[in-house]
């Protein structure tokens, strides 16, 4: 039994479709389209990761504020240990002291560098001119510093 051999060319000849190609057409604007969706979506994406990055660069940016405060904290009131000394110590120059410790304290409210650095210049002379005992001034003095540090560092001073 032999098999017969065909003709080459279309099986169907002549075929002439009666609607034009629909189905390519509307392929490509669904893949046009998925495509300005992707990239639509991959620029929000982007933008969300770029609000997160910001976001947490800002609370590191926070925590070390926030570490360096609580140095600064701590400093301040390893010197209170040697105010209350003095205070005990000192009955006589109590009431100068305690003067001197206010006006310190006011420095926070000066919101004028010139004004807080002079208020700081008649504190410092105060302590000179006022005070004799030697541990007491130098207890003062550190404490000025500190004050004096801690409103240079916020701006005010």
């Amino acid at each position: 039994m032999s098999i017969p051999s065909l003709s080459k060319g279309p099986i169907i000849p002549n075929v002439k479709p009666v609607v034009p190609n629909v189905y390519q057409e509307h392929l490509s604007s669904i893949i046009e389209s998925a495509n300005e969706h992707t990239a639509q979506i991959n620029k929000e994406l982007e933008k969300i990761s770029e609000e997160r990055e910001k976001r947490y660069q800002d609370g590191v940016t926070r925590e070390e504020k926030m570490i360096e405060l609580l140095e600064s904290i701590d400093k301040n009131t390893s010197v209170l240990n040697d105010i209350f000394k003095i205070l005990e110590e000192n009955t006589k120059d109590q009431k100068a002291i305690l003067d001197i410790l206010n006006d310190f304290n006011s420095l926070a409210t000066i919101n004028e560098p010139t004004k807080a650095q002079g208020l700081y210049r008649k504190i410092m002379n105060k302590i000179n001119t006022v005070l004799s005992d030697v541990n007491t001034m130098t207890t003062l003095y550190s404490y000025g510093m500190t004050v004096y540090s801690t409103l240079h560092s916020m701006g005010k001073i």
